[in-house]
C-alpha cells in the first residue's frame, strides 16, 4: 500500500483551511452577504472535519469518512460554481473566483495523477510525497481564493 500519512505537518493541517474560511466568513460580515452565507460557513467547518477524517485519520482504509468527504466536497465545489451564476460580482471578483476554482481543481487532478501513477501498484515515495503536496494545495487554494474574494 501507500506509505503512512503524516499525522502532523502541512498536509495534515491543510484540512483546517476550510474551518478557518468558515470562521472568517462568519466573523467578517455583520450582515449576510447572500442568503445562507452563515450556513455555508458552518458547512466549511464540516468540510474540515470530514476532510481530515478521510485524508488523514483513515487514509488508505475502507471508511465512511471517504464517502462523507466526497459528498461534502462535491456539494461545496458545485455550490461555488453556482455562486458564479447567482451572485452579481465585479469583473475582478469573477477572475478571483474562477481562478481559485480552476487552480484548486487542477491541484486535485495533479494529486490524483501522482497517487495513482503506478496503479494497481502503490505509488513511489516521490509520487506519494508529490500527492501530499498537491492535495494540500487543493485544500488551501479554494478557501484562500474565497477569502481573497471576501476582501474585494
Amino acid at each position: 500500500g501507500s506509505p503512512p500519512i503524516p499525522q502532523f505537518g502541512l498536509y495534515a493541517l491543510s484540512s483546517i483551511s476550510f474551518a478557518l474560511l468558515g470562521l472568517f466568513a462568519f466573523l467578517r460580515f455583520s450582515c449576510p452577504v447572500f442568503p445562507g452565507h452563515k450556513i455555508e460557513a458552518a458547512v466549511c467547518v464540516l468540510q474540515s472535519l470530514v476532510s481530515w477524517g478521510n485524508d488523514v485519520y483513515s487514509f488508505g482504509t475502507a471508511s465512511k469518512w471517504k464517502l462523507a468527504d466526497r459528498m461534502v466536497a462535491s456539494v461545496n465545489v458545485a455550490w461555488q460554481v453556482v455562486k458564479l451564476l447567482w451572485l452579481s460580482m465585479a469583473p475582478l471578483e469573477y477572475v478571483v473566483w474562477i481562478g481559485a476554482i480552476l487552480a484548486a481543481l487542477a491541484c486535485f487532478q495533479k494529486g490524483q495523477e501522482c497517487l495513482h501513477s503506478r496503479a494497481p501498484k502503490a505509488p513511489t515515495r516521490a509520487n506519494f510525497d508529490a500527492f501530499l503536496y498537491w492535495h494540500a494545495a487543493w485544500h488551501a487554494i479554494l478557501p484562500s481564493g474565497a477569502a481573497a474574494w471576501m476582501y474585494l
